[in-house]
């Protein structure tokens, strides 16, 4: 990994709320961005 930032799916937070060490120490001291996806409804 390079860098100090990542970007984090929201499967990876699920994991780490979940107790998983090793994602947990893989954003240890980082900048985090988080991708959210919402659903869209258009009707037209």
């Amino acid at each position: 990994m390079s860098g100090n930032s990542l970007v984090l799916d929201t499967s990876v937070i699920i994991d780490i709320l979940g107790g998983d060490q090793r994602a947990a120490a893989m954003v240890q001291d980082a900048i985090v961005y988080v991708s959210v996806i919402s659903g869209w409804n258009c009707s037209v």
